[in-house]
C-alpha cells in the first residue's frame, strides 16, 4: 500500500511540475509580447539614442572581420572591455539583423525572472514565487530597461541571477561557466564576481579556495586586464 508520505511527495511534486510550468508560460508571454512590442518600435523609428545604433554596427562589423566600425572610429574595445560581443559573433552570422540583439537583451531579462521564480521558490511556497516573478517583470525600472537601446549590460541580468543561484545551490562547474560569461560582459562585471568569492571566504565552511579564493582571483584579473 502506499504511505502517506509517498502520496504527499507525490502531491508536493505535481504542485512542483504546475507552478513550474505556470512560471515558463508566463515568461513565455512575457518574451513574447516584449519581443513584438519592440519590433513594432524599431520598424516605427523608435529608437532615438545611439547606443542600439553602435552595438549593431559593431556586431555588423566584428562579423565582418573588423575591430573597428566607423561610428566609434576606433577599436571598439578602446570604449569598454565588451568581450562578450566575440561570442555572439556566430549567432549574428546566422541572424543578422539590429533585432538579434534586442531579441538577447529580452530574453536576459526572462530568463532572470524565471531563474528569480525558481530561487524564490526554494525559500517560499509556488504562489509566493510566482507573485515575486511577476513583480520583478512588471518592475519601473525593468520596463523601461527592456524598451530603451541595446548595451552589453543588460545580458548581465541572466547571468547575475543564475551566479547567485548557481552559488546559493552550491553547483560549483555552473558557477564556474556562469563566472566567466558574466566576466566578459563589461569590466564593471569582475568586482561582482570578487565580492561572490569574499562572501564565499566569510560564509563558506567548506572549500573556501574554490567557492572564495578563485573567483576572488580571477575577478582581480579580469578587472585589471580590463580597466
Amino acid at each position: 500500500m502506499t504511505s502517506s508520505s509517498q502520496i504527499q511527495q507525490t502531491q508536493h511534486k505535481k504542485a512542483f511540475e504546475k507552478s513550474n510550468l505556470l512560471a515558463l508560460f508566463l515568461c513565455s508571454l512575457a518574451f513574447i509580447f516584449w519581443l513584438a512590442l519592440l519590433i513594432y518600435k524599431y520598424f516605427n523609428f523608435g529608437y532615438y539614442d545611439w547606443d542600439f545604433a553602435l552595438y549593431a554596427q559593431v556586431m555588423w562589423s566584428l562579423s565582418h572581420g573588423s575591430l573597428s566600425p566607423s561610428l566609434f572610429a576606433m577599436n571598439f574595445l578602446g570604449n569598454h572591455s565588451e568581450y562578450i560581443l566575440f561570442a555572439l559573433v556566430p549567432l549574428y552570422l546566422i541572424f543578422s539583423h539590429p533585432l538579434t540583439l534586442m531579441t538577447l537583451k529580452i530574453l536576459s531579462y526572462i530568463t532572470g525572472a524565471y531563474v528569480l521564480f525558481l530561487f524564490a521558490k526554494q525559500k517560499l511556497s509556488a504562489g509566493f514565487a510566482l507573485i515575486l516573478m511577476v513583480l520583478y517583470l512588471i518592475y519601473p525600472a525593468n520596463l523601461y530597461a527592456m524598451l530603451f537601446e541595446f548595451h552589453p549590460e543588460s545580458l548581465a541580468i541572466a547571468f547575475l541571477f543564475l551566479l547567485f543561484y548557481f552559488f546559493q545551490m552550491q553547483r560549483m562547474i555552473p558557477f564556474y561557466v556562469t563566472m566567466v560569461l558574466t566576466a566578459l560582459i563589461k569590466e564593471n562585471m569582475p568586482p561582482v564576481i570578487v565580492a561572490f568569492g569574499i562572501y564565499a571566504l566569510l560564509g563558506r565552511r567548506k572549500n573556501k579556495i574554490r567557492w572564495g579564493m578563485i573567483p576572488i582571483v580571477f575577478g582581480l584579473a579580469i578587472f585589471y586586464d580590463g580597466v
